[in-house]
């Protein structure tokens, strides 16, 4: 946790740095976009091995077999909650002092508990809260 909300405040730094030219929309167009390529090449190496060594390629460089609906589903939420909410986030780190932003973004998973517990009805337990 302490390793992972340090590489999140330096890359917070070096956006904030780097980035005060673009939109937090075009800063993560291009982080995912940067994401989508290197992870398409991926699998296009893993199906290119495996056809060269006449074996199956692995599962997770197929996609899974879904309907239309269920895609749309996933679709829907990728765009939501790993687009939109970086893209309002990074609007934010320019907008806000740097240690009003990682306090509020620290705040996040405090938000999640009672929003579970309405949305599903599920109680998190005491060592929960402190995890």
């Amino acid at each position: 946790a302490l390793i992972n909300m340090s590489l999140d405040v330096l890359g917070a730094a070096i956006t904030r740095a780097h980035g005060g030219g673009a939109s937090g929309f075009q800063i993560n167009a291009v982080r995912f976009g940067a994401a989508s390529i290197t992870t398409a090449c991926l699998a296009i190496v893993a199906h290119m091995a495996a056809w060269l060594r006449c074996t199956r390629p692995p599962t997770w460089a197929s996609p899974p077999d879904l309907q239309l609906r269920e895609w749309c589903g996933i679709a829907a939420g990728v765009v939501l909650v790993a687009f939109a909410c970086p893209a309002l986030s990074n609007h934010a780190l320019f907008s806000l002092p740097l240690g009003a932003w990682a306090a509020l973004t620290a705040l996040g998973p405090v938000y999640a508990i009672p929003v579970f517990f309405v949305l599903r009805g599920e109680r998190t337990r005491l060592l929960g809260v402190f995890g």
